[in-house]
């Protein structure tokens, strides 16, 4: 969980058991942020359910935490970089047991000891 909010700040929010890119737009209380995901769908989440978005590249490595877009689609899933293939993509497990092995930097988002995941948008 992030210790305070901007307006504006790219997050990752859980929506219906799935992680979906957004922004803070503001605080619609104590305990949930109001986020506008990229589909201009907005709503309140609660603090826990969301991920700020830092934009630096951060070296990915093996055994790494990350957020994944999933065969390039819109929804992020939780997982662990498996490999580094020699084309620069990567090899990533999923936590619900699938795996990709050909995806794209710009499709991994890596996460910090602060709760917060790197990408390079």
């Amino acid at each position: 969980m992030h210790d305070g909010y901007s307006e504006g700040a790219k997050v990752v929010a859980l929506y219906k058991n799935n992680w979906y890119h957004g922004e803070v737009k503001g605080m619609s209380s104590s305990k949930e942020y109001s986020v506008l995901y990229d589909d201009n769908y907005q709503l309140p989440v609660p603090r826990d359910s969301v991920i700020f978005v830092e934009t630096i590249d951060t070296e990915v490595h093996v055994g790494a935490t990350v957020f994944a877009n999933f065969d390039k689609g819109k929804i992020c899933y939780p997982g662990t970089i498996r490999g580094i293939n020699q084309d620069g993509t990567y090899a990533v497990s999923y936590d619900d047991g699938d795996d990709e092995e050909d995806v794209a930097r710009q499709h991994i988002h890596v996460v910090t000891q602060n709760n917060t995941v790197n990408c390079a948008l």
